[in-house]
């Protein structure tokens, strides 16, 4: 897939990874998010989503754009992502496939089919066991729950899904008709007592984690199954699944037919962006078992309290970020945080997981400090 000449359209509820990501494979890009940060704006053309979703119809009406990807959230409006396409090609996004996996009863019986184990779903409360309720249209792993057998009532907008024990992780994948290539796989920091609001939102990744033949092959297997679903004949999209590994097994919980957060992790490590890597090379050349010489992390810190962010706050935000890693990103220009919100985004690396870990709650903690 070679960059357009005329610019494309990344859009979702945030974008700026997405935006530099593609940037970076030498693409003429556009943003349209919620919130059109001082990072995101110093990096392209952007504009806020607003009405979210339903403004992403007019923007792409404008004939401005050549095509159009989507970030976090929009993989939950294909109706709107179909209009969309009667306008401008959707890049990376087969909507007959966007739709089969973002189906959870579907989705069990593509893995089922393929001899994947994968939790159990179901649309109606169980009454034993440990299960979670998640929402259809879910994203960052906001309003799930733990499901209360006592509770009679089934919401029409959610579904049920045992519960699995093990390490939150995220794959992500290249993929086309009857092919698919494991690209890497990070850890997902979920429900952290320190990090996110939320008992399963999405926090942060680090990685990538290191792989055996058997957790590789594993991948593959999930990647294979996906790709046999898809329809379009030139098909190429970046895919991720969020997933749990349990001693040694991997068990898919999720997919996401779109640029995943975790991507972000992954490139750090690459050194180069995943359209260059996932979508323009030869895969041969991709090695997921090899061990990464560093470990990259990022985090997403939620406010721990009401407040405003001083100027000299963003100012020392800015001089961290002057070096030759960024270590802030996601900078809002509002200086009123509130509580259980997201105010932006830490980056790390060191030599092991726990190094970045640390380094990651340090960061987090100078943010929050800053609260006044």
């Amino acid at each position: 897939m070679m960059p357009p000449d005329s610019p494309i359209l990344v859009a979702g509820a945030s974008v700026r990874a997405a935006v530099c990501s593609a940037i970076m494979a030498g693409w003429n890009v556009c943003g349209a998010d919620l919130f059109c940060d001082r990072d995101l704006q110093s990096q392209c053309e952007c504009m806020r989503l607003k009405p979210y979703p339903d403004a992403l119809s007019a923007l792409v009406a404008s004939g401005r754009f050549s095509g159009l990807m989507i970030t976090g959230g929009l993989e939950n409006e294909p109706d709107l992502l179909a209009h969309c396409q009667q306008q401008v090609p959707l890049l990376g996004v087969d909507l007959s496939f966007l739709r089969v996996v973002r189906d959870p009863f579907q989705l069990a019986r593509i893995w089922q089919a393929n001899g994947i184990p994968s939790p159990e779903v179901r649309e109606v409360r169980p009454t034993n066991g440990q299960w979670l309720q998640k929402p259809l249209r879910s994203a960052g792993g906001q309003r799930i729950l733990c499901s209360t057998p006592n509770d009679e009532t089934t919401p029409s907008n959610a579904y049920f899904q045992r519960m699995v024990d093990g390490t939150s992780c995220s794959g992500v994948f290249a993929v086309q008709p009857s092919q698919a290539y494991f690209l890497g796989a990070t850890e997902q920091l979920v429900g952290t007592d320190w990090s996110g609001p939320e008992p399963f939102s999405y926090c942060g990744s680090v990685g990538p984690m290191p792989q055996t033949q058997s957790s590789v092959q594993q991948w593959q297997q999930i990647g294979h199954a996906l790709a046999s679903q898809v329809s379009h004949v030139n098909h190429v999209g970046i895919v991720g699944v969020d997933a749990i590994e349990q001693n040694g097994e991997i068990w898919p919980v999720e997919v996401n037919p779109r640029y995943v957060a975790s991507i972000e992790v992954l490139e750090r490590s690459w050194g180069e962006s995943i359209f260059q890597r996932g979508l323009c090379i030869d895969h041969k050349t991709c090695d997921s078992t090899r061990d990464a010489q560093r470990i990259f992390g990022k985090l997403i810190v939620y406010a721990n309290r009401d407040g405003i962010l001083a100027e000299d706050f963003f100012r020392t935000v800015h001089d961290s970020n002057c070096g030759k890693s960024v270590a802030f990103a996601d900078i809002p220009f509002d200086h009123d945080v509130v509580r259980h919100s997201p105010i932006l985004t830490v980056f790390a690396e060191g030599n092991s997981r726990a190094e970045v870990l640390a380094a990651l709650r340090i960061r987090q903690q100078f943010v929050n400090s800053s609260i006044r």
